[in-house]
């Protein structure tokens, strides 16, 4: 049999193998991009910490890769020293990647930055069981030159199959939960019903993408190389940092590691530099607007991506594969410069909707007339760099480093290689705080700050109120007067009014009223409470026919423990309407607490005050003096004495229940946020230049890479000539 039919593969084979590229492109994408999402545009967390918080994690990631490389190249069972691990990995992978998203809507910032550290450390670990030994696999199925590049091509095409899912994570869960409760649209939703849909979401790509994809290449892949490796080690292991040490001496690996660096800074601040435009800059702010957007880019990224490898792999047949790297960061330098022309204000506007065959066609045309395609019609080639091209050579450098030093090592080259992109991700994500933080984007859009009082006293339990600022040097766009319409009121409006905005743990209730526009006919009102476990609401409620109200109870729940002062958010809608809500706080009895009332929830910047009220419950003996302070996730604690005025402290007499104290506003005379035209012109500068520079760079590396088609080919014959030998 000749030399190149030893070295084909069935198709079958190498389909099953590409399915794990799947589950290692969920993994390495959908924590990083779904977590920016959350954590930052959803629920408002300072985008600085939430970078140093997703690089922890990819730091973790990359040193744990190379030790569990050296465990996979010295493994022995009857399994193989790869599958054991893939099929491990694929199972914990999915069951972490679920928990990440449970994240406790009660807890604070710092809380939920840690629950989500704490279970993303858990992934990652479980991610590097999976992809090291699976990476490795695909480097020795194959002897091939070329069949390399094929084997490559499958795993990346199912990784450009991974990249059309993860990005849709947040719209379908949003869209799902929407549909769920009958809401007319996704921005009726509130945070917690935003985390319920995806955490839905994360169970079924956890399930399907992680798990079973991924247990695949562990069933019907061939470990072609393992009796050869056990030969060549002769039932000794390969010391951890040696092996390391010998891997990165390699002048051509090094060189592919640099590029692998260059490539993911440039393609991950222009990708996150771009959602941001879409949805804060071209979207005024709509998370649900701005992220349908930016799946459209991430599926025609992956649509040409996809397309590409054939591409990239007749070009690489016909001539090298670093012929193909030049075309590709070519591709980049000219992708950087479209983006300047695409990503601008007047191209995106109106609503994208899907739900009917009309309206998915005008859609489309909004879409086209948009230009955005543009973006990955010249950058979708962009990953097929590290991905197809990046891991053939590899390979081949693997023959090279068995030649030089008499055994294999896929595992430990794989792992480093690994370490590099991951290292270069995390880094990435800090780059991206850092630079957001410098140009002062604030992800609360508008002009209205939302903040919180927070109180604090020994032996009580602590408790919070809400409040926003309104900015007065907000300058709104001008548009042309619109020509006045008589106003449609329909017949499902809601309002929804509490009698009793405070109500005590042990028996309390607050009578509410659902009142609609019209009275015809019967009207069946959905109704709900968040969180669930604070009190109780009926499932609906009827306003019978000719009647234009109904009064309902919401009745508080007692745990038995003291958690201090509680609010729960009260929802009614009507399936297909606009729902309303009302919020209503629930005193504890368990123990001392603390509450706070405001008369208002909105001041202006300019001279606006609250009057606030803390009232201490459960005891009014000895004087209590309760610590007092501003919180608002865009400003820095240091700044925000310059955002609005709150006592440091105040004290409730002996004897008393309650005090009074005032919170005022700040007049900065500046437009907060960013309002600014400035900040968004720094952004669009840096995503091109970011995608730009660092594709020059990798242009200048290639003219030092050593390891040629024509060598590669000379080392493989020789092994195959040793190994006839042995």
């Amino acid at each position: 049999m000749s030399e190149k039919k030893e070295g084909k593969l069935s198709f079958k084979e190498k389909f099953s193998v590409g399915t794990g590229g799947f589950t290692v492109g969920l993994g390495n994408q959908s924590v990083r991009t779904t977590g920016q999402a959350v954590l930052n545009m959803i629920l408002g967390i300072n985008a600085f910490w939430v970078g140093v918080v997703l690089a922890i994690p990819l730091l973790w990631d990359a040193l744990t890769d190379p030790i569990m490389g050296n465990i996979s190249d010295n493994f022995k069972s009857k399994y193989g020293r790869r599958r054991p691990f893939i099929f491990l990995g694929a199972i914990l992978m999915g069951l972490s990647f679920a928990s990440i998203w449970l994240i406790p809507m009660g807890w604070s910032d710092a809380g939920k930055l840690a629950w989500f550290l704490t279970t993303s450390l858990l992934f990652y670990t479980s991610y590097t069981i999976f992809s090291v030994p699976f990476i490795a696999l695909t480097y020795e199925m194959t002897p091939d030159y070329d069949e390399r590049t094929a084997v490559q091509g499958f795993v990346t095409f199912w990784n450009r199959l991974s990249e059309m899912t993860y990005m849709g994570l947040i719209p379908l869960s949003l869209t799902f939960i929407a549909w769920k409760y009958g809401y007319s649209d996704t921005g009726d939703l509130i945070n917690p019903e935003k985390m319920e849909g995806i955490r839905i979401s994360a169970a079924i790509y956890g399930g399907i993408g992680m798990i079973l994809l991924g247990m695949l290449p562990a069933f019907f892949a061939r470990e072609r190389l393992y009796d050869v490796n056990v030969k060549e080690h002769k039932g000794k292991k390969d010391p951890f940092w040696q092996s390391a040490k010998t891997t990165l001496q390699n002048k051509a690996f090094a060189i592919l590691c640099s590029l692998a660096v260059f490539t993911i800074i440039a393609g991950v601040f222009a990708a996150n530099m771009d959602w941001y435009l879409l949805i804060f800059y071209l979207s005024d702010g709509d998370v649900a607007l701005g992220t349908q957007w930016k799946l459209i880019v991430t599926v025609g990224y992956a649509v040409v991506g996809i397309v590409g490898i054939p591409i990239i792999v007749w070009l690489t047949g016909k001539m090298t594969k670093i012929h193909g790297f030049m075309f590709i960061y070519g591709m980049m330098v000219l992708n950087a410069v479209m983006r300047w022309f695409v990503y601008r204000p007047g191209r995106f506007e109106g609503e994208l909707v899907w739900k009917t065959l009309p309206e998915a066609g005008a859609s489309l045309a909004l879409v086209g007339k948009s230009l955005i395609w543009l973006d990955p019609l010249t950058g979708g080639m962009f990953w097929i760099g590290v991905g197809v091209l990046g891991q053939s050579l590899i390979a081949d450098v693997c023959d090279d480093d068995e030649l030089k030093n008499g055994h294999r090592r896929e595992g430990m080259f794989g792992a480093i290689y690994g370490w590099a992109m991951k290292a270069s991700f995390a880094l990435s994500f800090v780059l991206i705080g850092l630079f957001l933080e410098g140009i002062g984007f604030d992800p609360q859009w508008g002009s209205t700050r939302w903040m919180s009082v927070n109180a604090k006293a020994e032996n009580y339990a602590a408790c919070k109120a809400d409040f926003a600022i309104a900015d007065d040097d907000f300058v709104a766009v001008e548009e042309a007067p619109a020509e006045e319409k008589e106003p449609v009121v329909a017949e499902n409006t809601l309002s929804l009014e509490l009698k009793q905005a405070q109500i005590s743990e042990t028996d309390g209730i607050s009578k509410a009223v659902l009142t609609r526009a019209g009275t015809s006919g019967e009207m069946e009102v959905l109704v709900k409470s968040s969180p669930k476990a604070i009190a109780e609401v009926p499932q609906s409620v009827v306003i019978p026919d000719g009647e234009n109200s109904v009064e309902f109870s919401v009745e508080a729940i007692n745990d038995g423990k003291a958690r201090g002062v509680q609010t729960t958010t009260i929802t009614a809608w009507v399936k297909g309407g606009v729902p309303v809500r009302s919020s209503v706080s629930v005193i504890d009895d368990d123990g001392p607490a603390l509450a706070i009332t405001l008369d208002g929830y909105e001041i202006s910047e300019n001279g606006g005050e609250l009057s606030a009220t803390l009232t201490r419950y459960g005891t009014t003996e000895g004087a209590a003096t309760v610590a007092l302070e501003g919180f608002c996730s865009s400003v820095k604690k240091k700044d925000m004495a310059a955002t609005v005025t709150i006592p440091e402290t105040v004290t409730i007499p002996a004897g008393e229940e309650r005090v009074a104290f005032k919170i005022a506003a700040v007049d900065n005379d500046r437009a907060d946020g960013q309002q600014s035209e400035q900040t968004f012109f720094r952004m669009r500068l840096a995503m091109c230049i970011g995608a730009a520079g660092p594709a020059l760079l990798c242009f200048v590396l290639l003219g030092f890479y050593p390891l040629n088609k024509k060598t590669a080919e000379e080392n493989r014959r020789k092994l195959e000539e040793l190994r006839s030998h042995h």
